[in-house]
């Protein structure tokens, strides 16, 4: 594994004002000026300070993770991929390097959402603090694949961004970030369940309230990271014999 340039892409992304703006400061805005409305209420077992504390944090760690097929589209438009082929550094590594760049933003948005919860009154046992952060770390994980599938979809920037931008707001949508899934019909909640995308927050509520999502939800997130982790390794493949 190359570590130099793992830290080269960490840098880059850190050094990066959007994603500062849209990993860090959007959702902790969001989280000051709605979660503390929501203090006397409950839904879903937790407080609705908590369960929108999780929204905000899976919101953080996905715009990070997914927005690496954005890079990924500018670099191939740029001729960058067909540059690093000419080196030692192999294709894989340069995809793993993205979703570790990704996630070194979006571990923090997890954290930062995580003390400003404790700020607010939120209080828990020290390990389900710790278990609710890795469960939306991993439960995102088909997430931060799928931005590399998108990534190697298009090679222009242009109509990439705005694919990425529709899919983003789409994903939200679907893991109940803007609107709570409780909120919707039994028919349609059950719909979105046999996606990953609302097993992320829920993951992270459910190790907040002792528990976990089970073996289905665990089941469907492994499956769907498979599964987007097969498509964009044929994309990249594809990607590779274009050169």
């Amino acid at each position: 594994m190359n570590t130099a340039y793992i830290g080269f892409e960490v840098r880059r992304v850190l050094r990066s004002r959007r994603a500062v703006i849209f990993t860090l400061l959007l959702p902790v805005v969001l989280f000051e000026f709605i979660g503390p409305n929501l203090s006397k209420d409950r839904i879903g077992g937790l407080t609705g300070l908590a369960y929108y504390m999780v929204s905000m944090a899976t919101y953080g760690i996905m715009a990070a993770t997914f927005s690496m097929g954005g890079r990924i589209v500018a670099e191939r438009s740029i001729g960058w991929n067909r540059q690093l082929r000419l080196t030692a550094l192999p294709g894989w590594q340069y995809v793993v390097s993205k979703m570790i760049a990704g996630f070194s933003m979006g571990v923090p948005a997890v954290v930062l959402l995580f003390v400003l919860g404790a700020a607010h009154g939120i209080r828990m046992p020290a390990d389900r603090w710790l278990l609710a952060g890795v469960s939306i770390v991993v439960g995102v994980l088909p997430v931060a694949v799928a931005g590399v599938w998108v990534g190697y979809l298009s090679s222009k920037i242009e109509s990439a961004q705005q694919v990425i931008g529709l899919a983003y707001s789409v994903v939200g949508f679907l893991a109940g970030i803007w609107i709570p899934l409780e909120a919707f019909p039994h028919w349609l909640r059950d719909t979105f369940e046999v996606l990953p995308f609302a097993w992320i927050p829920r993951a992270g509520r459910a190790a907040l309230d002792g528990g976990w999502v089970g073996w289905g939800g665990a089941a469907i997130i492994l499956a769907w990271t498979v599964a987007f982790g097969a498509l964009a390794a044929r994309a990249y493949v594809r990607d590779a014999l274009r050169v």
